[in-house]
């Protein structure tokens, strides 16, 4: 059965290749294709096979992102260098062929996880000081962290700031880092293993124009059915390590002038933005903002 279904893939995936066929041809050696074969790839004089594009879950997610209907998309079929994973989007989601003889799907891990739409989001927002890496709690802030950093930073106003040592499980008192991670992709990802950092994309399934007022944060329903996800005001601090309140939620995603795109909390709503008024620019990366992590399936 897997065999059929990895031919019907590699088909699929030849017939959308930049280039024009006419007839039906042979790849690999002389013998003519089947009368119901377009493309036919013959290994047995070359013993060769067809190497798939290797990517990450995070360059994935830049090519067809989790929670999109993208059903022109169908087909495509990827080698995921994170979990080492053939996984193959099929018009909704990304499904991986790593387990057992058939396609299987990943499932919302149901003790942290809440599915939103086609999205797996974490209930929680994360938490280095936790055996689980998430907050014990909806309400509980978490910790905050600089763009593409593992490194916490306690969300509470205290001065000086306060950064998570995971050597003593303590506190430690310090100064404000003020220097920033470059590059286009977040490698460094504090969400606990199997989590990820958010897209902008997925962020906007939350629908954050209509989020609605809660006690000490944002409800998102995305439907008028769904109990909804919430998501706490916290202390976050900008590039000079100064706080500043409402809250912020970071995203992977990069935005012109290499800002980062970010969700932003206040009392009278909330919007995903992508500037910063305090630092513009690369001095985005030095503000700490909040994690809330998805599950990709």
């Amino acid at each position: 059965m897997i065999k059929k279904f990895f031919s019907t893939l590699l088909i699929t995936a030849m017939i959308c290749a930049p280039m024009s066929l006419s007839a039906q041809i042979t790849i690999g050696s002389g013998a003519p294709p089947s009368e119901w074969s377009l493309l036919y790839l013959d290994a047995a004089e070359q013993r060769k096979a067809l190497h798939n594009a290797r990517l990450d879950s995070l360059q994935r997610e830049n090519l067809v992102p989790s929670g999109t209907n993208n059903e022109t998309a169908g087909g495509v079929m990827i080698f995921n260098t994170t979990n080492n994973c053939l996984e193959y989007w099929n018009g909704k989601r990304w499904v991986s062929l790593c387990v057992g003889d058939e396609p299987q799907e990943r499932v919302c891990p149901p003790q942290f996880g809440v599915m939103v739409g086609e999205i797996c989001w974490a209930r929680y927002n994360v938490d280095l000081s936790t055996s689980t890496g998430f907050a014990q709690n909806i309400t509980d802030p978490g910790m905050i962290f600089q763009w593409n950093r593992n490194v916490g930073w306690r969300s509470t106003a205290t001065n000086p700031p306060e950064r998570w040592n995971p050597n003593t499980n303590s506190w430690e008192a310090t100064s404000w880092d003020t220097t920033y991670e470059t590059g286009t992709t977040w490698v460094n990802d504090p969400c606990p293993p199997g989590w990820r950092i958010p897209t902008e994309p997925e962020f906007r399934t939350l629908n954050p124009n209509s989020s609605s007022a809660a006690t000490n944060g944002r409800l998102f329903r995305v439907t008028s059915d769904f109990e909804g996800i919430f998501f706490p005001f916290l202390n976050f601090r900008r590039s000079d390590g100064a706080h500043a309140s409402g809250g912020r939620y970071w995203t992977s995603t990069i935005a012109p002038n290499n800002d980062i795109w970010s969700l932003r909390l206040t009392t009278s709503g909330s919007v995903l933005g992508n500037t910063s008024t305090h630092a513009p620019g690369l001095n985005t990366r030095m503000e700490a903002y909040a994690i809330r992590c998805v599950f990709p399936l």
